[in-house]
């Protein structure tokens, strides 16, 4: 990813993108909180510096493996992922350690957005997503582009028996995504690892990952594993 700096602010953006897709990952320089309760004031600092529509799509997460589409602005309840192919209509996850994973379709123009934490990541929402662009849009796996943003690492990422038993039976006692933690029964999971290998089971084949872990790089993202009551960043994509 490459930084981008303006009015005393920082995203990050995606380097295998086209042009035809503006995607944006915000960090906390500035100030920048984009939870709900600071979101009004916030996103049009945002917004307002890197010239993106004010009217947005906003993903009121719940952990969940449903997928929306959506062709106008407003506050998208009860879903994890937004699917549309409305130019100018910015598409919105916030998250503060989870794993926001983008998907764009050159062909058919078509984009989606997604957050994943954990249990997304085990209920497999990035290839979710990517079946359901296939049924709204036509589009080919083989031809989307994929990106995974800022979120907490493989090396930080501890989790405990009940998620490890859930990566499991989602990914196979083979998929090298758990690391063992010195602690038994506890282990390290890697969502990146997670995400890309549901993304390629689904027949994507160029995924570019941040590499950026937000439980690390806190001067410049929010983690809620490190600090627990924080605020959000978000990922921002609008189809050009």
């Amino acid at each position: 990813m490459r930084p981008d700096d303006r009015d005393g602010l920082r995203v990050y953006r995606f380097e295998s993108l086209p042009e035809r897709v503006d995607a944006l990952v915000t960090t906390r320089l500035g100030g920048i909180d984009l939870s709900r309760a600071a979101r009004d004031t916030h996103a049009d600092r945002v917004f307002g510096a890197y010239d993106v529509p004010r009217e947005a799509a906003w993903c009121v997460q719940v952990h969940s493996d449903v997928v929306t589409a959506v062709d106008a602005p407003g506050v998208v309840e009860g879903t994890d992922a937004l699917i549309t192919d409305t130019p100018g209509l910015p598409l919105c996850v916030i998250m503060a350690d989870c794993v926001p994973v983008l998907l764009y379709d050159p062909v058919h123009h078509a984009l989606g957005l997604l957050h994943a934490g954990w249990q997304g990541t085990v209920a497999r929402l990035a290839s979710t997503t990517v079946r359901a662009m296939a049924g709204r849009f036509g589009s080919d796996p083989a031809t989307l582009l994929a990106a995974i943003g800022p979120s907490i690492g493989p090396d930080e990422y501890e989790v405990g028996t009940d998620v490890v038993e859930r990566a499991r039976a989602a990914y196979g006692e083979d998929a090298p995504l758990l690391r063992p933690h010195p602690e038994d029964g506890k282990a390290y999971f890697d969502l990146w690892g997670a995400n890309a290998h549901d993304l390629r089971s689904a027949g994507v084949e160029r995924i570019e990952v941040a590499g950026i872990s937000t439980a690390t790089a806190l001067d410049e993202f929010y983690s809620w594993r490190v600090a627990r009551d924080v605020g959000r960043f978000a990922t921002i994509a609008t189809l050009r």
